[in-house]
């Protein structure tokens, strides 16, 4: 079967055989398995070891009823090349003789603008990251860790990524991501 983000998803299923970037649905999530394996009784949600794409809300109820609701989590690896951009908003008060006043505007300010690129990736990694960005269409958020000096869970946005097919298994995706508030 070929390897296509539009591939059904089908549910997971304890005693099966899953190979690495597969992507499987559990209760009402997509899943995506970090290793070729075989599944066990764990569920994905309680199996870290073999799966990813899916974490616990570690914000808490600011977007969810519940602290223990589950967010959309982006795990894959970039490329060495990260650009983060942070432009800081401020509201500027200009005063006769050059002189202003600068104030942050809002509680947000400073939020970050990564460019990421994904290089020589198989078909079923960039299949695994199309998909994931694809399914959330640009307007959903999920949790990403930048890599230093910003590495901290933040809340971010994909609104446009790049896919080029190089050679067979050899695959480059771009991806701008922009962190955005909860």
């Amino acid at each position: 079967m070929a390897v296509s983000i539009f591939n059904t998803i089908l549910n997971w299923t304890a005693n099966n055989t899953y190979k690495k970037y597969d992507r499987v649905k559990y209760n009402k999530f997509v899943y995506y398995s970090l290793t070729d394996h075989s599944s066990s009784s764990i569920v994905p949600e309680s199996d870290f070891k073999n799966w990813g794409g899916v974490m616990k809300d570690p914000f808490g109820t600011a977007l969810q009823e519940t602290s223990e609701q589950k967010r959309p989590h982006f795990f894959f690896s970039p490329s060495y090349g990260i650009t983060t951009t942070i432009e800081p908003k401020a509201m500027i008060l200009k005063f006769g003789d050059g002189y202003e006043q600068r104030v942050q505007d809002g509680i947000n300010n400073s939020l970050l603008k990564i460019d990421l690129s994904f290089d020589l990736r198989p078909a079923a990694e960039s299949a695994a990251i199309v998909h994931f960005l694809n399914s959330r269409a640009g307007v959903e958020s999920f949790l990403f860790t930048p890599v230093e000096p910003y590495a901290t869970l933040r809340n971010f946005v994909c609104k446009s990524w790049s896919h080029t097919l190089i050679f067979y298994e050899n695959n480059s995706i771009r991806a701008s991501f922009e962190q955005v508030p909860f």
